[in-house]
């Protein structure tokens, strides 16, 4: 049974008045933000180091009162993301609401909400009211998280909010896949806000996730366990080797963010890698206070990446920064970062629309470290050149997601490694053709728990490298790094420069992936690597008729739960590949007070710590509750 969660409904205004007292020197305290002939109409030189328009425009004046009085509704289009702890099941659960406002003399801009509640109790914790010029630019929150600070006993909780534009914006479509920049916001616990700063993107980047961490949450758990330190002087140590110039920082202040996805152009992966500083400055360029403009002219200009290079203006100060941007895989449908067990944090995996394998990659260094075939070497041989085979192809790697076979008996204490490793560590890929194909396939990857190879080791290594050609243009870190990681990279070259004649023969695939099965993260000679594979049709009557016009999944335990842009809810056993459960709409399992008869349009399935499953639809947000 589905409920719908309660809003918040806290006043924009006393909102407001938290963050003037935060923001002294911020425009909205001195007078309204009025944009006219191109130029903003403001005594501060530091607002924004976004680009202004140059283009003559029609005047246009806002102030935060104004924007509050439009009686436009504001829309859900934003999944759910969430910030719970394991061990005390308590935290912080999000999502956005927007609306667009064309109406000339509303002012043309875009509004933003984003909606904070307690969980489990799912009391309403606060908002915040984002307004960008024009209403082309629109924005979503795209992660939270609460890690650990050296020094400090409480825990900072931070989320970002995603700039850009969508694919199609003459559709009506309002959601976020190309971005231009990415706020990074400190949440408290009283639900006012603290904007840290923002990291400008080319406007073409189609990012997948984000993960923030610390000099002492790296590598550790951020969950409320017994006997975690917090110890610095991990991120230092591979800064030197990949980013020397930004290896000496405030460990106390500083947090950094990888953000990974692909770009629009070429549909190549890459990963951004991003430091903060946890004291807010005053003249940090923040959307909640003053609305943030930029040129419409220039709304497309994602798609040559030079003029917005020359274009743009630099940062102010060091509230944010760039460290380093590392390509990770071509043609990529997927990635997936490790983020538990967190001794995997350096590793992603990535999945492709062209090549029949998973890549593994430390993100750290932009190098291959491990290969996971997506077919076994028996399958690929038997499936060659037959025609089912020739029409799965373009079922690829939609979505990739990680489980334990058994949940840990005593949670609030640090197993080690060798113990997660007995229970089975399982990979799960779901294929998608966006249309009439679904597959799903598991790996036991238990080996990658036991994996001690450490990349910046150099002992022992005496290997001359006079005669190797140099590759410092590729990696920044080539002079720097180990013989282990100079290999590990001369292999992926190689690779990559032959990777044309490999796509025409099959065959010299597989050669290829006997060539390089001993990278430190591939699974050994002797596993059996991927152990479950199911696939359905809608024109094979054992699915029975199964739609496939999906928009999310999730995993509950041993179940893979599919919701389709309809509403409809099916549940598949993932062991056995049956169909064991199906709703034809959510909504009308909702409770007598609500519109048990209304359709959803649905957005995204979460499921939080393993037991209850959230649907976030443009008509709300739906949570399961106990019908006994």
């Amino acid at each position: 049974m589905f409920d719908f969660v309660p809003e918040v409904n806290y006043s924009a205004r006393s909102s407001l008045k938290r963050k003037l007292s935060q923001y002294q020197s911020s425009l909205l305290q001195r007078h309204p933000v009025r944009l006219a002939n191109g130029q903003i109409g403001s005594s501060t030189d530091s607002f924004p180091d976004w680009r202004t328009t140059t283009a003559v425009m029609e005047e246009m004046v806002f102030d935060r009162s104004s924007l509050l009085e439009t009686s436009l509704p504001f829309q859900i289009h934003d999944p759910l993301v969430y910030d719970i702890d394991a061990t005390t099941n308590q935290g912080v659960v999000a999502t956005g609401k927007h609306r667009k406002c064309n109406v000339q003399w509303q002012g043309k801009r875009s509004d933003h909400r984003i909606l904070f509640w307690r969980y489990p109790s799912w009391q309403p914790m606060g908002q915040l009211d984002l307004t960008f010029v024009p209403s082309e630019v629109l924005c979503q929150i795209i992660a939270i998280q609460s890690i650990r600070m050296p020094q400090q006993k409480e825990k900072v909780r931070l989320f970002a909010v995603a700039v850009g534009q969508p694919l199609a914006p003459y559709n009506g479509d309002i959601n976020v896949d190309l971005w231009r920049a990415v706020f990074v916001y400190r949440l408290f616990d009283d639900g006012s806000t603290s904007c840290l700063g923002h990291l400008q993107t080319n406007g073409s980047f189609i990012s997948q996730d984000v993960f923030f961490f610390s000099d002492a949450s790296w590598g550790r758990s951020n969950d409320d366990k017994p006997g975690t330190n917090n110890e610095t002087g991990h991120v230092k140590e591979w800064l030197r080797v990949t980013c020397p110039e930004f290896a000496d920082f405030e460990s106390d202040y500083t947090v950094f963010m990888f953000a990974f996805g692909p770009m629009y152009q070429d549909i190549n992966g890459y990963g951004q890698f991003a430091r903060f500083d946890l004291r807010s400055y005053p003249g940090t360029v923040d959307p909640s206070i003053s609305p943030v403009i930029q040129n419409p002219a220039g709304r497309y200009e994602y798609l040559n990446y030079k003029l917005w290079q020359q274009a743009r203006l630099p940062n102010p100060g060091k509230p944010a920064e760039l460290i380093s941007v590392v390509r990770l895989g071509s043609k990529v449908s997927c990635m997936m970062h490790f983020r538990d067990p967190p001794h995997l944090n350096h590793l992603i995996c990535v999945g492709s629309y062209t090549r029949d394998e998973l890549y593994i990659y430390d993100w750290r260094f932009g190098i291959v470290s491990g290969i996971i075939p997506w077919l076994s070497p028996q399958v690929a041989r038997q499936e060659e050149g037959s025609e089912p085979h020739q029409s799965w192809q373009s079922v690829r790697p939609w979505g990739l997601e990680t489980a334990m076979v058994l949940p840990p008996l005593i949670p609030e204490l640090e197993l080690p490694t060798n113990h997660l490793a007995q229970r089975g560590f399982r990979l799960i890929a779901v294929a998608y053709d966006g249309c009439d194909k679904l597959a799903t396939k598991v790996w036991d990857i238990s080996y990658l728990l036991d994996n001690v190879w450490n990349p910046m080791d150099q002992e022992g290594e005496y290997d001359d490298t006079r005669h190797e050609p140099d590759y410092t243009h590729r990696f920044r870190w080539w002079k720097r790094g180990s013989r282990k990681l100079q290999q590990l990279a001369i292999r992926m070259i190689q690779a990559e420069e032959t990777e044309e004649f490999l796509d025409t023969n099959s065959s010299e695939t597989v050669s290829q992936l006997s060539m390089l099965d001993k990278l430190p993260c591939s699974p050994p000679e002797t596993a059996k690597c991927l152990i479950l594979t199911h696939k359905y049709d809608t024109v094979d009557p054992r699915n029975g008729n199964m739609p496939m016009k999906l928009a999310a999944y999730n995993l509950l335990q041993t179940s893979l739960i599919l919701l389709t842009e309809e509403g409809k809810l099916i549940v598949l056993d993932i062991e056995t590949g049956r169909v064991i459960g199906r709703t034809e709409n959510v909504a009308a399992m909702a409770s007598p007070k609500t519109k048990s008869a209304m359709k959803v349009r649905a957005i995204d399935v979460n499921v939080l710590r393993g037991r209850e499953i959230v649907i976030t639809s443009r008509e709300g947000v739906l949570r399961s509750v106990d019908s006994r």
